[in-house]
Parts: C-alpha cells; structure tokens; sequence
C-alpha cells in the first residue's frame, strides 16, 4: 500500500515547494482535481510533474453529471474523453466518477429512475472509453456528495448495472446510515482506492488521523480491505496541501498502519 494526497487546490502547480516536500514526506502519488487542468492547463501541469518526477499522479479527478439532462450528459462524456488523454499524458491509471453535480441528488432513495437511467450509461460510457488506456473508473462515496450511490445497495446497484471490470469504488467512511465497517466488508471486493479519514461527531468533522478519541479505527477498516486484496493509496483528503505539520502527522500515522498491516 502506498500514501497519497487529494490536491482541491489549483495553487500547488505554481508552488515548487508542495510536491518536493509531499515527496520527502513519504506520499507517493497526488490527484489531481479539475479546476488546476482549468486555470493552469495541462502542459503546465506536465511541466511541473516533470520537474518532481518521483512523485506520481495516482487520480484524475473530474467533475461529471450524467443525470441532470441529456445535455449535461454529453457534456461529460466530452470531458471524460479529455480528462483521458491527461490521465494518458501524466500515467495515470485512475479516473475519479461522480454520478451527478455535487450535492444535486437529495439521496439515491430520491433519485428518479430517470436519473439512474442516464448515470448508469455515464459510467458504463466511461468505463468503456476508458478500457483502451488501461484506466479504471472509481466511484467516489459518501454520506454528502449528494451522487446517485451514498450507500452499500446504491453503490451495488452501480457496480451490477455497469458490470465492467474497470470499475471500483473510492471507500471513504462513512456511508448513509452505515457503520464504516459494515460498509468496508460488505464492499471489499470492488474497492481500489481509500480517502483515509477521521472524525469526532459525524462527518465532516475532520480531525488528525491519530485523533485517540476519533470516531474511525483506520487500522481496522484498512486491514479488513487488505484482507481481501486491497493494495492501493491511502489517500489524505481535507488538509490544506500547505499545511505541513498537519500532512507529516497524518503521514507518519499512515506510515505505521501500513507496516502493522503488511508486517503480519
């Protein structure tokens, strides 16, 4: 298993000391979202990658809305077709799915048979233009993303609707009227990547990984996963990328979840 970094902020392109210190800290990948392909463009971000080639793109992540209208339909998949050839350009072999414009499904027991319709063929769409660049599509889950799949029968439901082997699910607790490790055994199998979190009442309260009150046995849920062949990032997800105290506690919390796991 390896640590990675969510990226929310554009402003990491133009700062050269947030990749070499990520690197040195021990995070082996980023992903990358959106709005930095917006604002900066690719080759922009290319260039940067290159100067920090030690460090890898581990996701791209777009923002997609297959269930709002037709229209909203094609224009994501133009978008997915161009956030391929980045993920080609930068090796990246992850493109992050939603179902939906964030926030716009009240939950997926409200969610019209119409709306499932039209996000089923998204991401069967997508899976399929993105089999040829080696890239699996990974459905980001959680309680407030307001997606079509907030829990373990949605997210089933998703997963047996497309049935592509090149989808997977970003586990990142918790699920909608879930416990955390429910979620995580009930869905190990089709899990490929982590958003490592923890928290004191409720999402999204956010607090240090090693938190001794924190409400999140990350070992646990993680150990679960590897159990049943999970080997990818655990992914740091809410913490300013400038935020170095708090990304070397999170790092070095990581780090030995990692070796009490794999060292068994």
């Amino acid at each position: 298993m390896k640590i990675g970094m969510c990226m929310h902020q554009e402003s990491y392109v133009t700062n050269h000391e947030v990749l070499p210190f990520l690197s040195s800290s021990g995070i082996s990948g980023v992903e990358i979202w959106q709005h930095a392909f917006d604002v900066h463009g690719i080759e922009k971000v290319l260039e940067i990658y290159k100067n920090n080639n030690n460090i890898e793109v581990s996701s791209v992540n777009p923002y997609f809305d297959f269930t709002t209208t037709e229209g909203t339909y094609k224009s994501s998949i133009e978008l997915g077709k161009r956030m391929l050839e980045y993920a080609a350009a930068l090796n990246c072999r992850i493109l992050r799915v939603y179902s939906s414009a964030y926030g716009s499904i009240e939950s997926s027991d409200t969610a019209t048979e119409e709306q499932w319709d039209r996000g089923i063929r998204g991401v069967t769409e997508l899976c399929d233009l993105s089999k040829p660049y080696g890239v699996s599509c990974v459905l980001e889950a959680n309680e407030t993303a307001g997606q079509l799949f907030d829990n373990t029968p949605s997210l089933m439901r998703m997963i047996r609707s497309v049935n592509r082997t090149n989808l997977t699910i970003n586990f990142q607790p918790t699920l909608r009227g879930e416990h955390y490790l429910e979620s995580a055994h009930a869905l190990a199998p089709f899990i490929g990547h982590l958003h490592v979190h923890n928290f004191i009442g409720g999402w999204p309260n956010i607090v240090p990984m090693d938190t001794p009150d924190g409400e999140v046995d990350i070992e646990k849920y993680v150990r679960l996963l590897y159990t049943h062949g999970f080997d990818g990032y655990l992914t740091i997800e809410h913490v300013q990328a400038t935020d170095f105290d708090r990304i070397t506690r999170d790092t070095a919390f990581l780090k030995k979840v990692i070796v009490n796991i794999e060292s068994r």
